[in-house]
């Protein structure tokens, strides 16, 4: 009968990859850390900010806060609260930006910005962020600059940023 059989797949000796040979080519496992990669200096502290999620936490924001309004995005301050960071909440309507994509991308652009920024802001404020205006036609640059200049602006406005 006309069965081939299949041929062996066995290395001459001199070929064959030992465990010794494998260390050699990549000498980090998995979950090392690469010597060459740098630590964050033992003075680099990061501020945690705390995520506003509770309905009547944003109701009472909005209704006591002090508001600062800018063309695409609003700022509603609450000062006083016990927290060692600010906290902040993020509210993106669907006139603002129709497609979830586009309003899970501003939710973590304005998350980034107040984590960058958490050292320069008061301790204990409170920070509920409404994203009202046009932001669907412009690209992801141009809204990411947009969104940060104007948090940028209103934050000082507002009187919670250094």
């Amino acid at each position: 009968s006309g069965e081939k059989k299949p041929k062996d797949k066995v290395k001459p000796e001199n070929e064959k990859e030992t465990r010794v040979s494998r260390a050699q080519q990549f000498p980090f496992g998995k979950g090392d850390i690469k010597p060459e990669t740098q630590k964050r200096p033992e003075s680099f502290i990061r501020v945690k900010i705390k995520h506003i999620a509770r309905s009547t936490e944003f109701a009472e924001i909005f209704k006591t806060g002090e508001r600062t309004r800018g063309k695409t995005v609003s700022l509603y301050v609450k000062r006083g609260g016990e927290e060692e960071g600010p906290a902040v909440g993020i509210a993106v309507s669907k006139k603002a930006a129709s497609r979830a994509v586009r309003r899970n991308y501003i939710r973590r652009l304005i998350y980034a910005y107040f984590r960058e920024h958490a050292e320069l802001l008061e301790k204990g404020v409170k920070v509920v962020v409404r994203a009202a205006g046009d932001l669907n036609g412009s690209g992801k640059q141009a809204l990411s600059r947009v969104i940060r200049e104007e948090l940028g602006s209103l934050t000082k406005k507002a009187g919670i940023r250094a």
